[in-house]
């Protein structure tokens, strides 16, 4: 069974410029042919110009708006499409450069770091990480291992681990750990089974 179209392909309606009937066709997501033809369309924007929008809204005269609008520092606003006098749209204009550039500066960048690292970030929470979380964070940093780092493996492995390394702390450093296959991951980590070994005192 065919799924019927949200919207028909075309409707009866009358042109807005010439007043005759026509087959509106459809074009997008509900939106129908407004016009019979091209010529019609262009006469009418062309109209439409002359006329101006403005014109027919009661709070305009000659496009310009009948509001008066005050600054915020006291001064009437002459231009009707601005809401600052030209003193202070210049003035802020100044300030929004100097902010721009002092983004892009190396200091201001390294400041801001500085301020919402670790503890200093506003959604830091603070939770203890597990061994497979901190794994994961492990992977992310330094990248997917790729090798067996045991020089006496001589296999070839479709999965490489990272495995901490005996006597290190579950710390974020490289140095703390070394890739191994799955094969001498698992021997390895015989070593923490019987030291009943965990990582849930590490803040990530």
């Amino acid at each position: 069974m065919k799924r019927q179209p949200i919207h028909p392909s075309s409707q009866n309606a009358v042109c807005p410029n010439c007043k005759k009937s026509f087959n509106s066709k459809h074009y997008s997501k509900g939106r129908y042919q407004k016009y019979c033809s091209k010529s019609c369309s262009v006469y009418q924007q062309h109209k439409r110009k002359e006329i101006g929008f403005e014109n027919k809204n009661p709070n305009y005269i000659d496009g310009r708006s009948k509001e008066i609008k005050i600054c915020k520092c006291g001064k009437q606003v002459n231009d009707y499409r601005g809401k600052l006098c030209s003193k202070c749209y210049i003035e802020k204009l100044i300030h929004l450069n100097k902010t721009r550039e002092r983004h892009y500066t190396k200091e201001y960048r390294k400041q801001i770091s500085e301020r919402t690292s670790g503890e200093k970030h506003p959604n830091w929470q603070g939770d203890k990480v597990g061994y497979k979380g901190l794994h994961q964070w492990v992977n992310k940093k330094f990248g997917k291992a790729n090798k067996c780092e045991n020089k006496s493996c001589n296999k070839t492995s479709d999965m490489y681990e990272y495995s901490l390394l005996k006597g290190k702390e579950y710390e974020r450093k490289r140095e703390n750990f070394w890739m191994l296959c799955k094969s001498c991951h698992k021997k390895y980590d015989v070593y923490f089974r019987e030291k009943d070994f965990s990582c849930s005192g590490v803040k990530i």
